[in-house]
Formats: C-alpha cells, structure tokens, sequence
C-alpha cells in the first residue's frame, strides 16, 4: 500500500507536518475546486440511477 510508504518516507515529512502545508479550506481556489467537485460527484450518481 503506496500511502503507507508516502506518509513513512522522511521526505514528505512536512507534507504531513507543516502548518504551511495544509489545504486553506478557506482560499478561494479550495472553494472553487470543492464546488466542482460537488458538482461532479452529483452527476456521477445521476447517472448511476439513470443505468
């Protein structure tokens, strides 16, 4: 399992770690690609529905 070894390998460590690092859930680019996002998965289970 890749994630494993991603989160384990020193150097990703600030990755994980850094304040600096985090997703700024209140930037306007992360509310954009959130919207989207919503946007996609709501189509995705339209058209499980439709099939």
């Amino acid at each position: 399992h890749a994630l494993g070894g991603i989160m384990d390998d020193a150097r990703f460590e600030s990755l994980f770690v850094d304040p600096d690092m985090q997703i700024d859930e209140d930037s306007e680019k992360y509310k954009q690609l959130e919207s989207s996002m919503n946007k996609l998965e709501a189509k995705k289970q339209r058209m499980g529905r439709d099939s």
